[in-house]
């Protein structure tokens, strides 16, 4: 297909979304081809809110919604592992319909739940592509997405307190790195964790020692890291700080008597990472 074939194509796909058409199998396949659009109207004002709207309107059936879902996850692998390219848009906005999908999947079992769990720890531990906003091509943001899709599979009732260590060590993944975050992700990817503590307050002695963990493994960092003026070390410190901030005001607000060791644990280890230079 020509560029100016794809150029008509997308016009006219926004054309007939913006007049709130009802679903039909010819115009998903249509918009499922687009969801990674560099157009950040069809992809995000349009095709995403058209979906949204379907789903929270229940005018998709169990059928459409269980193909939605297994074409966005698979789309969740799309060159994952590659950065400052367009595949970063059709991997975000997947994971943020997979997100609308498992919300509202009445039908979904267990082995679709433990391969959308699956998908999202591999994406949080494998995504190089760290930008949120890109200019002219509106939000990527893919690592925000995947922490919001985290929550709502945390909260579902498939969710078992055995996949803690692995959702915690994929949180942490996407914290150490090179890249600091600027749009909010450190927030988004708190909200997981803040929701674990609430799921399961027996566990929080795992995740306190998780939180404590942290300290010891950004100073490892440090001695290795000789290369671009320790800029891995720095970045990756402040992404820890301002996700244990985020952590740490969410557990405060909640006011539960069992939270007090875990805020008392986040707000130490907050204050050894400011002393490390």
């Amino acid at each position: 297909m020509n560029k100016w074939m794809q150029v008509n194509r997308m016009i006219d796909l926004k054309t007939q979304l913006k007049k709130k058409p009802n679903p039909s199998s010819e115009l998903i396949d249509k918009m499922l081809k687009q969801v990674g659009s560099t157009d950040p109207e069809l992809r995000d004002q349009l095709i995403y809110t058209q979906f949204s709207n379907w789903i929270g309107n229940q005018q998709l059936n169990n059928e459409q919604i269980k193909r939605l879902l297994n074409t966005c996850l698979q789309n969740i692998s799309f060159h994952l592992g590659e950065k400052e390219n367009d595949s970063i848009f059709k991997r975000s906005f997947s994971i943020l319909l997979c997100t609308e999908c498992i919300q509202h999947y009445n039908e979904l079992n267990k082995v679709e739940y433990d391969y959308a769990l699956q998908m999202a720890h591999m994406y949080l531990n494998e995504e190089l592509d760290l930008r949120g906003y890109v200019e002219a091509k509106g939000w990527a943001h893919g690592i925000a997405h995947c922490a919001d899709f985290l929550v709502a599979l945390l909260s579902n009732s498939y969710y078992h307190q055995t996949n803690i260590i692995e959702t915690l060590h994929s949180i942490q993944t996407s914290l150490f790195t090179e890249m600091a975050f600027v749009d909010d992700e450190t927030d988004r990817l708190a909200a997981p964790v803040k929701l674990l503590c609430d799921k399961f307050p027996h566990q929080q002695p795992l995740i306190k020692t998780w939180i404590n963990s942290l300290p010891a493994l950004i100073a490892d960092l440090q001695s290795k890291d000789i290369s671009n003026q320790n800029l891995y070390f720095y970045r990756t410190r402040t992404n820890v700080v301002h996700f244990l901030s985020s952590l740490y005001f969410e557990l405060l607000q909640a006011e539960h008597r069992e939270n007090e060791e875990i805020i008392h644990s986040t707000y130490g280890v907050i204050q050894r990472l400011r002393k490390m230079s």
